[in-house]
């Protein structure tokens, strides 16, 4: 049986219909994800790139709506190295807006679902509030941001970072887009404002503000209790440890954020699964075999290094409460709404047949045959929406295409490009797309120069390839593309 047309412009109807997706190379997959009703969707990629693609195109087709990230710590488990706080802050500003019961879109990657979090009540016991009228204890104020990691400073620089001098306390809430001052008078509050972040002169008047943790290891004196308690039923179960669990625990009593301790994180906190986190979320999963192995391989990775570390090196709290095993996780996804590559994968799938848009790039850079492969596009009834990043960069692309009889219309927004038409919109997309079934094709300009033939066909060899050859035909033009790569025949 062929598989059905997937139609951009109408995707619920294949997920309603338990319509596997299929073919929707480039930004096709952000296009067709930016149709679906507004709500709370939970897309599940193998690894980071594809993730911030994926919400690239998702900010740049619908800005309106709110996307986000949800990745997983820079660099390898266990080793011995913090991460990047970016990343935690990142991750801590997701799962916030995600507590806060809003629509929104999160693309998350399988090694981030694998990473126990803090529970939604530790979350909210990290969160420090501060209301105009209401009354401040500097000193307990500065001890809370301190234990979820803000850092002390002579000037508020970047979220996550305070400063105080006298009456007057500055501070960057994580996940704000400005630092704030607290004026105060005594205990009270008499006013917040927000600063300029460069200058850092007082402007509008606001109620009230909430800090977001800088981290998710948060250590006062509850958590290093559990701690103790914790590290010494591991060190019971694994007969090893007391020196290195007192090290630990004196380390942090006195404050020291040592390296590595993230590793540490679930004796010092209720942790749960991430997918907890998501529940009541509509899963999309791409590329699900993609998914399976980046799960198991990191769960292999884990254990591994785990096992290697010496003894006064490796940390008590097992791979086994620190990430989700990778069979829980993939039961998790079971129901999830998959996306594959080709349609060949998976039976029934609805085939969008959507091509990144560098399938109309030319060799070298006349525009000659760039126009006519546009104009032809349009001619069969496409919408044809040429991509640049700004305005500047539209103005000497249309002075450009003038001379070869191609005249863009200038669109506000790609829903205005109007069928057999090209127009010319200023966005971010990286990849764009062709999709002739739909009559839809958002092409950015610098996909169409610089990209011979031969790399169009390397990547189709490789997507033939990687993603499985499961028919004959396909066989056929895996073997054809090869033999044309390397001149053979």
């Amino acid at each position: 049986m062929s598989p059905a047309t997937g139609f951009l412009e109408n995707p619920l109807k294949s997920i309603e219909a338990g319509q596997p997706w299929a073919g929707l190379g480039g930004d096709a997959l952000g296009f067709a994800l930016a149709h679906l009703p507004e709500g709370r969707w939970l897309v599940v990629v193998d690894g980071a790139d594809r993730a911030r693609r994926i919400v690239g195109a998702l900010k740049a087709l619908t800005p309106e709506r709110e996307s986000l990230l949800f990745l997983e710590d820079d660099g390898r488990p266990y080793d011995g190295f913090s991460r990047d706080p970016k990343v935690a802050k990142s991750r801590i500003g997701t799962l916030d807006q995600v507590d806060q019961g809003s629509p929104v879109w999160v693309v998350a990657t399988a090694r981030a679902l694998m990473q126990r979090i803090p529970t939604r009540t530790e979350r909210t016991a990290s969160v420090s509030r501060v209301a105009s009228g209401g009354t401040l204890d500097r000193d307990a104020f500065a001890g809370a941001l301190t234990s979820c990691g803000y850092l002390a400073a002579a000037r508020v620089v970047s979220p996550g970072t305070y400063a105080m001098r006298g009456d007057v306390v500055d501070v960057w809430p994580v996940g704000a887009p400005r630092p704030c001052r607290i004026d105060l008078f005594d205990d009270e509050v008499e006013e917040i404002r927000e600063l300029d972040p460069e200058k850092l002169r007082p402007e509008a008047s606001v109620a009230s503000l909430r800090c977001l943790p800088a981290r998710e290891v948060r250590i006062d004196a509850s958590s290093v209790a559990r701690l103790h308690e914790e590290l010494g039923r591991h060190c019971e179960d694994q007969a090893r440890g007391v020196k290195l669990r007192r090290r630990v625990v004196e380390e942090l009593k006195e404050g020291i954020r040592f390296s590595g301790v993230e590793d540490y994180l679930p004796a010092l906190l209720a942790t749960e699964d991430p997918m907890h986190a998501f529940e009541g979320f509509r899963v999309v999963s791409v590329f699900p075999d993609d998914i399976a192995a980046a799960a198991r391989d990191h769960h292999q990775l884990a254990v591994r290094r785990y096992g290697e570390l010496e003894d006064d090196e490796r940390p008590l709290v097992p791979p086994s409460e620190r990430y989700v095993a990778p069979e829980a996780l993939l039961h998790q996804l079971a129901d999830a709404h998959p996306v594959y590559g080709l349609a060949a994968e998976a039976r029934d799938a609805a085939d969008f047949q959507a091509e990144p848009g560098s399938v109309m790039a030319v060799r070298g850079t006349e525009l000659g045959p760039a126009v006519k492969r546009l104009l032809a596009l349009a001619e069969s009834d496409v919408r044809v929406g040429l991509v640049v990043a700004d305005p500047a960069r539209a103005e000497k692309l249309l002075d450009m295409l003038g001379p070869h009889g191609l005249h863009p219309r200038p669109v506000g927004h790609w829903s205005e490009v109007l069928s057999g038409e090209v127009a010319l919109w200023t966005g971010n997309l990286q990849q764009g797309f062709v999709c002739s079934t739909s009559l839809w094709a958002l092409i950015p300009v610098s996909t169409l120069f610089g990209v011979s033939r031969r790399t169009r066909a390397q990547e189709r060899a490789h997507e033939l390839f990687t993603q499985g050859l499961t028919s004959t035909a396909q066989l056929k033009e895996g073997d054809a593309i090869v033999h044309r790569i390397h001149g053979i025949g």
